[in-house]
């Protein structure tokens, strides 16, 4: 099989797994959960989920204590990776892109809060959102 005639690390690399073990090692040192096995585990396991620049920001937030700077820091990789892959030619991310991060960190509130949220950002489609805003929403959906 090719599998097998490929270094390890050419293994790896090609099917993501090194990012993937980064990522979480770096989160893991950063965030130091009580259940450092269970916090690998959710992560590896919301890994396989479909990889789109929300979700991955999405797993950013979600996995972050709110009261510690590396939340802040993920907030800001957060906002990052979702800018790099925007159809947006600004800096930043659209207003699209936003309200579809917020509807999933939202997914499980009153359809009318989140409608709320959005209309209160006042972000169209096509809109840059800056980061302070990002975070102000962020936040928002948070505390709810």
């Amino acid at each position: 099989p090719e599998a097998q005639r490929v270094s390890p690390e050419e293994y790896l690399d090609k099917y993501g797994v090194t990012a993937h073990l980064k990522d979480v090692v770096t989160l893991l040192v950063e965030q130091r959960p009580e259940k450092p096995l269970e916090f690998v585990a959710d992560y590896l396991s919301n890994s396989i989920q479909p990889r789109t620049a929300v979700a991955r920001s999405y797993r950013y937030i979600r996995l972050t204590k709110r009261n510690r700077q590396a939340f802040i820091d993920n907030l800001a990789s957060a906002y990052s990776v979702i800018a790099r892959n925007s159809d947006s030619e600004a800096d930043g991310l659209t207003g699209a892109e936003y309200r579809t991060l917020l509807q999933t960190i939202c997914s499980d509130f009153p359809h009318e809060v989140v409608t709320s949220l959005t209309q209160v950002l006042d972000k169209r489609g096509s809109d840059v959102v800056s980061f302070p805003v990002f975070v102000a929403g962020v936040q928002a959906c948070l505390v709810y």
